[in-house]
């Protein structure tokens, strides 16, 4: 493997190029070796040792990210058929797990999903099998980086005591392992050669890593406070992932508003769902804080109506303005973020 400042002045002078893309078009791309060997060589690589153990000097994520994006846009621009023929899964794979950690979490499944597709295409029988999609079924990939098992330890971990919360919630004591192990079977196995189910399953697994990173953000911002954009972009995400997965379960609402689906009756009879007369209050974040959820966690005793009604009002407060008041502390935050997983918990309990 070069090293980044040897792949630096190839990617970036006329004769480097050219070498690239010589060898580039040598390569028989109906054996996946090939493309394995080529990126390998010309990739930016992946660490070997954990990030935390390096110095801070040697972290040098943006320079192994630069040098694959460079490669693959070379690649592209100059030989394209050939570009989306070579199998891309390893580099796609590690691509994905440099961005994750550096906390950009929507472009790391973004590649990890790239990967399986990759591996689906060029493998069939047993794409499953490979790090990629191992990932998304949060074990432990075979051969991944130190960087692929702490994140996947990491989400696990996340998971699981967001399972065990929503347990509590509902009075039960259930194993928060084996809630996991049928989060994963249930839900996030049986479909998931659709792309549009992986969507739904990166998303819940993104919603919950940006979860902690939005909780960071509010410990760490300045005594005289600051924008409120990250937490109310976090908190449509999510209700958008919880309207979809709706959709998903209820097909003939495929193009209804959450509104919509949630004043269908069979809607209401099958998720038992039966909705609090409040009014017009809540219809500000202020509202929806100050008086809607203290009112529901008093007066509600079936959690999922609480978790539901306050999911109906984030999407719609989300959805029309970033210009509210700053309700936010780490305690307001959690709350809210848990009424949308927990919400989603119980559609995937029931319904998968």
């Amino acid at each position: 493997m070069l090293t980044l400042d040897e792949l630096f002045n190839k990617l970036t002078t006329a004769n480097g190029k050219k070498e690239i893309l010589d060898e580039f078009n040598t390569i028989d791309v109906s054996n996946f070796r090939d493309g394995d060997n080529f990126f390998e060589k010309y990739g930016g690589g992946n660490y070997t040792i954990d990030r935390n153990t390096l110095p801070y000097a040697q972290r040098d994520y943006v320079g192994r990210i630069d040098v694959y994006l460079n490669l693959f846009d070379l690649l592209k621009e100059k030989s394209p058929d050939k570009f989306y023929q070579i199998h891309k899964g390893t580099p796609y794979c590690l691509l994905g797990w440099l961005f994750f950690d550096i906390g950009d979490y929507e472009q790391g499944l973004f590649y990890i999903d790239a990967a399986m597709s990759e591996d689906r295409r060029i493998d069939p029988k047993n794409w499953q099998d490979r790090p990629a999609t191992q990932f998304l079924f949060l074990k432990q990939p075979s051969g991944a980086s130190p960087i692929g098992i702490r994140i996947v330890n990491q989400i696990q971990k996340f998971i699981k005591q967001e399972i065990e919360d929503y347990q509590k919630q509902l009075g039960q004591t259930k194993n928060a392992s084996n809630l996991l192990d049928n989060f994963i079977e249930k839900f996030v196995k049986p479909n998931i050669e659709s792309f549009t189910h992986r969507t739904l399953v990166s998303a819940l697994h993104i919603f919950v890593l940006e979860a902690h990173a939005c909780s960071n953000l509010i410990k760490r911002r300045s005594v005289d406070r600051g924008s409120i954009e990250p937490f109310l972009s976090h908190l449509h995400k999510g209700s958008l992932l919880f309207e979809s997965l709706l959709k998903e379960v209820y097909t003939s609402h495929s193009s209804s508003t959450l509104g919509t689906i949630f004043n269908d009756p069979f809607v209401q009879s099958d998720l038992k769902f039966k909705q609090p007369n409040l009014g017009k209050v809540g219809q500000t974040l202020d509202d929806l804080v100050r008086h809607v959820f203290p009112y529901l966690e008093n007066n509600i005793s079936d959690k999922h109506n609480q978790w539901f009604t306050i999911v109906i009002r984030l999407r719609n407060i989300t959805s029309h303005s970033l210009l509210w008041p700053d309700v936010f502390n780490e305690e307001i935050y959690k709350k809210l973020y848990q009424q949308i997983l927990f919400a989603s918990f119980w559609v995937i309990e029931k319904k998968f």
